[in-house]
């Protein structure tokens, strides 16, 4: 929604709606499937809402780190359907699959290294804040 008034204000720059008023009008085609596409227009605007409504809402219940992981194995799970949905398998070579796999354990390696390094922070302020209370206590 932050680039819409950039982009209004580029077509307008650019002539563009006075072109697509002219196409409008002499293209019958372009009448009878624009009921469809404002359907679908609509349709990839509520599943983007519902995206970025859906990673707020798994990072604020959970945290960061969990929304890492879940984003990693979306993109694998996105691979693999589109591999298949698409026929790319079939166009697939041993090079493709090996840097699917790549980028399947780093991308998770590092998910987890960065898991590992949170929860070392927190064990450490935890500790400390434990010590502080220790020699509170003392004195």
């Amino acid at each position: 929604m932050f680039a819409l008034p950039f982009l209004i204000i580029f077509f307008f720059v650019t002539n563009e709606f006075t072109e697509l008023g002219q196409y409008v009008q002499t293209d019958e085609q372009f009448k009878n499937s624009l009921f469809v596409f404002l359907i679908i227009f609509l349709a990839v605007i509520f599943c983007g809402c519902f995206l970025c409504f859906s990673q707020i809402w798994c990072t604020t219940n959970n945290n960061a780190i969990t929304t890492s992981v879940i984003g990693v194995l979306k993109s694998f799970l996105q691979t693999l359907l589109g591999l298949f949905f698409y026929d790319a398998y079939r166009n697939m070579t041993v090079l493709s699959f090996v840097g699917i796999l790549i980028n399947l354990a780093f991308g998770t390696y590092y998910t987890y290294l960065k898991y590992i390094e949170k929860e070392s922070r927190i064990q450490s302020s935890l500790n400390s804040s434990h010590s502080d209370t220790i020699n509170d206590t003392k004195a």
